[in-house]
C-alpha cells in the first residue's frame, strides 16, 4: 500500500485486536519508542513536555541536525499547542517519509521542509474541524512556502488547506507539476481563498476541482475571483479547464473584463449541475452575466448581488436556455420585475430574497416549493404561483395581494404554508385562494383575529402553528378547526388556553413552548379523549398536570419547566404518569440530557 493511500484520510484510525497490537510493538521496538535513538515512528500527543528535555532526541530533532534522526520515517503532531519550528528544524531527518502538521498550531513552515528527498506525504493544513481551546491562534494571515518544497520528486500528497495565503506556492506548484518525474497525485488547496496566482494552465493538472479550491469547505463558500498579483487580470480565467458537478463562483466583481469570463466557456461545462454565480458590488454586471450563461446541463442554479435593472436575454428566457432547470435561487437583485415563466418543464423550486426593488414577478410553471424573504414590493398581478408550499417572510404585499386574473372559484393548490409578518391577520386576502390548506405556520403576526366567513380558508387545516410575543389570548376561529389533529404554540405573553379549544375534537398532538404566562393546563384537556402526545418546553409557569389531561396520553415530553420537572419527580406523580408509554424530563434544555422518571 503506497503513502498515498494510507495517509489519504488522516483522521481515520484503525482498530486493531490486543493481540496485534502486542506482536506489533514487540517487533517495532525501539522503532515506537521516542525515548530510543532508534526511533523511526513518532506520535506526538504533547511536544511541550518532549521539548524540554534536552535529552530526548526528538527534542534536539527542532534544534540542530543530529546522527539518531537519520532514522525517523514519520512524525505525526496530535496535540493542539503552538508549534514554532526553526529553520533548520527538520534537517536532520532525512529519511522522513510522512510528516503530519494538521493538529498542531505551526505558524510557520521550516525550510529545512525542502531537504526532506525521501518525503511521500505533507499534510501541513491549518485544522478547523477540532474546537480550538483558548490559547490556540487564528488562522495566520500568510505562510511563507519554502521554495525547495517543488524538488521534492517523491511527494504523494501535499495538503496547504485553510492557509489562506500561501506565499511563494504558484512557484513551488510549476515546479511539482512541471517534473517529469514528479510523483504528486493529491494537492489540497481547499480554504486557501486569498491565493492571488497560479501557474499558466494549471488547471489541467487537477481539472475537477483545481486542487480543491473550487469545493465548499464552509458555508456559502466556493471558489473566489480574486485580482491578480500583476493587476492586469483576476483569477477566473483559473476556471478555463475544469468541469466539476458543482460550481460557485463568488466575488465575480473583481472580474477585470468580459473576455476573461468569455475565456471559461462557462456554457461548454456541461458537467455542471448546481451553479452559483455572487457579486458583491461592482458595475456592469448585464455584461459579465450575459457572457457567463450556464450550460444546459444545470439543474441548480443560485444568482446573488446582479445590480443591473435588465437581465441578459438568456434569462428573459430561463426556460428554453435551461430545460434542466429544477431550483432557481435569486438574492440581491436590483430588477424591478422578472421574467414570466411560463412551465419550465422541470422546475420545482424558486426562491427570492432580498429584493426589495421587484414589483412584478408572473410564475405560470407548476412548482412544489416557493419561498419570498424580504420582497416588500412584490405582487403576483397575474395569477397566484401554482406551489404546493409557500414560505413567506417580511414581504407584506404578497399576504395582501388583492384582485387577480385567477378564477376565485379555483382555489390555489397551496398545502403547506408558513409566514414570518405582523401584518394583521385581517389583511391577509391571500387565504381567499387557499381552500385546501392542510398545514399552517404563523409568525410575529400581531392580531390574529379575522371575520368568520374568512376562516373557510382554514377548515381543512391538520396542523397550525402560532408563534410570536404580541398574542395575549387564542383566536376564536381556533375552535372551528375540527380537522386539526397537530397543535404548537409558542406565544410568549399567552395566559390561557381558550375553552372553545374543547371541539377540536380530533386534536392528537399539543406542543406548548415558551408560554411563560400559562400557569396551568385546563381540565378539560381530557375530554379530547384522541390527544396522545403533549409536550412542554420552557413553559416555567406551569406547576403541575391536571390528571385528567393525561389519561389518555401515550407521549410526554417536558423540557425547561423547572417546578414541574420537580413534579415528576415525585413518587405519587410517578404512579399517575406510570402508563404513559414514551416520556422524557430534561431541565437543562440540551439534547441528550434526559431524565427518564418512569
Amino acid at each position: 500500500t503506497s503513502y498515498y493511500s494510507l495517509f489519504m484520510k488522516p483522521d481515520n484510525f484503525l482498530i486493531m485486536h490486543d493481540l496485534a497490537h502486542d506482536l506489533a510493538r514487540s517487533v517495532l521496538a525501539n522503532e515506537i519508542n521516542i525515548e530510543s535513538p532508534s526511533c523511526r515512528y513518532a506520535w506526538l500527543t504533547d511536544h511541550r513536555k518532549l521539548f524540554k528535555s534536552s535529552m530526548n532526541p526528538l527534542a534536539k530533532l527542532f534544534k540542530s541536525s543530529m546522527d539518531p534522526l537519520t532514522k525517523i520515517r514519520a512524525l505525526h503532531f496530535i496535540d493542539r499547542g503552538s508549534l514554532q519550528l526553526h529553520a533548520e528544524a527538520l534537517s536532520g531527518a532525512k529519511c522522513l517519509c510522512v510528516l503530519d502538521l494538521s493538529k498542531c498550531c505551526a505558524q510557520e513552515l521550516p525550510d529545512s521542509i525542502g531537504q526532506l528527498k525521501q518525503l511521500r506525504y505533507l499534510d501541513a493544513s491549518w485544522n478547523v474541524d477540532v474546537p480550538e481551546p483558548p490559547e490556540y491562534p487564528d488562522p495566520p494571515e500568510s505562510t511563507m512556502i519554502p521554495k525547495a518544497l517543488g524538488s521534492l520528486n517523491k511527494l504523494q500528497y501535499l495538503n496547504l488547506s485553510f492557509r489562506r495565503r500561501p506565499i511563494g506556492l504558484p512557484e513551488v506548484i510549476r515546479k511539482l507539476t512541471e517534473l517529469s518525474f514528479s510523483r504528486l497525485k493529491k494537492l489540497n488547496l481547499s480554504g486557501c481563498n486569498q491565493i492571488s496566482s497560479l501557474p499558466e494552465n494549471v488547471g489541467k493538472v487537477d481539472i475537477p476541482r483545481l486542487f480543491g479550491l473550487l469545493d465548499h469547505p464552509l458555508e456559502n463558500d466556493g471558489f473566489h475571483v480574486r485580482p491578480v498579483d500583476s493587476g492586469s487580470g483576476s483569477s477566473l480565467v483559473w476556471l478555463k479547464h475544469t468541469n466539476p458537478d458543482v460550481l460557485c463562483i463568488d466575488d465575480l466583481q473583481n472580474v477585470k473584463s468580459v473576455e476573461e469570463a468569455r475565456s471559461i466557456r462557462l456554457m461548454e461545462k456541461n458537467r455542471i449541475e448546481t451553479l452559483s454565480l455572487k457579486w458583491h458590488g461592482g458595475m456592469e454586471h448585464i455584461e459579465l452575466l450575459t457572457v457567463l450563461m450556464p450550460p444546459s446541463s444545470v439543474k441548480n442554479l443560485d444568482i446573488r448581488g446582479y445590480m443591473d435593472d435588465i437581465c441578459p436575454h438568456w434569462f428573459m428566457h430561463i426556460g428554453q436556455y435551461l430545460p434542466n432547470l429544477v431550483s432557481l435561487e435569486l438574492c440581491h437583485f436590483q430588477c424591478n420585475s422578472l421574467p414570466t415563466l411560463v412551465q419550465p418543464p422541470n422546475l420545482r423550486k424558486i426562491v427570492l430574497r432580498h429584493m426589495e426593488n421587484l414589483e412584478k414577478f408572473n410564475i405560470l410553471a407548476k412548482l412544489e416549493h416557493l419561498e419570498i424573504y424580504d420582497c416588500p414590493n412584490l405582487r403576483f398581478k397575474l395569477c397566484l404561483p401554482r406551489a404546493v408550499y409557500w414560505y413567506i417572510s417580511r414581504s407584506d404585499n404578497v399576504l395582501s395581494w388583492g384582485q387577480c386574473a385567477w378564477n376565485t372559484a379555483s382555489s390555489c393548490p397551496v398545502s403547506e404554508l408558513k409566514v414570518d409578518s405582523e401584518l394583521p391577520l385581517c389583511h391577509w386576502s391571500l387565504l381567499h385562494q387557499l381552500r385546501g390548506l392542510r398545514d399552517l405556520a404563523i409568525y410575529g403576526c400581531k392580531d390574529l383575529t379575522i371575520p368568520s366567513w374568512r376562516t373557510r380558508s382554514f377548515t381543512s387545516l391538520e396542523s397550525l402553528l402560532l408563534y410570536g410575543y404580541h398574542i395575549h389570548k387564542l383566536p376564536e376561529w381556533l375552535g372551528e378547526l375540527t380537522s386539526l389533529w397537530r397543535l404548537n404554540l409558542c406565544l410568549g405573553n399567552l395566559q390561557e388556553l381558550h375553552k372553545n379549544m374543547r371541539q377540536l375534537t380530533q386534536l392528537q398532538s399539543l406542543s406548548l413552548e415558551k408560554c411563560n404566562k400559562l400557569t396551568s393546563l385546563p381540565q378539560w384537556l381530557g375530554e379530547l379523549t384522541l390527544l396522545k402526545t403533549l409536550k412542554l418546553y420552557g413553559c416555567n409557569g406551569i406547576i403541575s398536570l391536571p390528571e385528567s389531561a393525561i389519561t389518555n396520553l401515550q407521549e410526554l415530553r417536558i423540557s425547561v419547566c423547572h417546578v414541574l420537572f420537580e413534579w415528576c419527580k415525585l413518587e405519587k406523580n410517578k404512579m399517575k404518569l406510570a402508563h404513559i408509554k414514551e416520556k422524557s424530563y430534561s431541565d437543562s434544555g440540551q439534547e441528550g440530557c434526559e431524565e427518564d422518571l418512569g
